[in-house]
């Protein structure tokens, strides 16, 4: 029975005080491709997790120290384990442990002995499951064409940013770009011409940032990034060099352009909604766009 080559590399925390089970999991799990973290107690799993995420647990009822019902208890109270998936392994058959490990959040329970093509069969659909959820999370979040995160999200993620400035000190930093000249790119070349232009100013903007930046689209020719501890005098020099891997490329009839504005936001100023500070950044943009077509104007 092969795993699906999209679950290869799954990582599945193993937490069973029997030596014995440990091993003949790990080896039936690792022979489908999987990464198996041993645990032997509910301490001793909760370390592992402090240090890495699997995408799925097996976790022994009755363990010392911590029975399985705390353990699965703690993770779901834990915002950055809760979405784990947890199968319970017990030897107990009595309906009421089967109702309560799913009342503290486990998704599903193996009886002991285990039977392994039943223990392959329940890991493989619950993994399956969570990379399916996965995608439809992405997706909700996300812009088909570009991969970058769409209007919504980038609203979410400013709220919650303003929000936690009134407890601690980060400025945000947000950007606003405009796409020049996709009207005449549309009109001249077509829209799957327009589309390539969208996706790869996206492209290159996304080279430049950095991984904890939120680069959003929110519109057909418009994008926001978001900077966290970000600053305006390091904000122009990232937009130049983004345009400057524009104007190298040689892919192009018309060269790419963009127009940018850029605000921050500090803690110490008076609180801002997500909205005003995003048409402050909009409003920014359109002063450089003005500056623009007064230069092209001269020349």
């Amino acid at each position: 029975m092969d795993c699906d080559t999209s679950l290869h590399q799954s990582r599945i925390l193993v937490v069973d005080d029997t030596l014995e089970n440990c091993g003949l999991l790990k080896v039936v799990l690792e022979k489908q491709g999987y990464e198996v973290l041993l645990a032997h107690t509910g301490p001793h799993a909760l370390e592992v997790l402090d240090e890495t995420l699997p995408d799925l647990i097996l976790l022994d009822v009755m363990l010392p120290q911590m029975n399985g019902f705390e353990v699965c208890q703690t993770l779901k109270n834990s915002a950055e384990h809760k979405d784990i998936p947890v199968i319970f392994m017990t030897a107990l058959g009595d309906v009421e442990d089967k109702v309560r490990a799913f009342s503290v959040g486990a998704i599903d329970y193996l009886v002991k002995p285990f039977v392994i093509p039943e223990v392959l069969a329940r890991v493989k659909v619950h993994l399956q499951l969570r990379a399916a959820l996965r995608q439809l999370k992405t997706q909700a979040v996300t812009d088909p064409l570009t991969g970058a995160y769409n209007r919504r999200f980038a609203f979410e993620v400013l709220e919650k940013s303003l929000q936690r400035n009134e407890r601690r000190p980060e400025t945000t930093l947000v950007c606003y770009l405009d796409i020049n000249g996709l009207k005449e790119v549309n009109d001249r070349l077509g829209h799957l011409e327009g589309d390539r232009l969208i996706k790869t100013i996206a492209e290159e903007v996304q080279h430049e940032i950095r991984a904890s930046d939120y680069l959003c689209r929110v519109g057909g020719d418009e994008f926001l990034l978001i900077m966290f501890d970000g600053d305006l005098k390091h904000a122009s020099p990232l937009m130049d060099r983004v345009a400057e891997r524009l104007a190298r490329r040689d892919d192009w009839a018309i060269t790419p352009r963009f127009s940018y504005g850029c605000v921050v936001h500090r803690p110490e100023e008076p609180p801002i909604c997500a909205a005003d500070l995003v048409a402050r950044a909009d409003a920014a943009m359109y002063q450089m766009k003005d500056q623009l077509a007064q230069s092209e104007q001269v020349l």
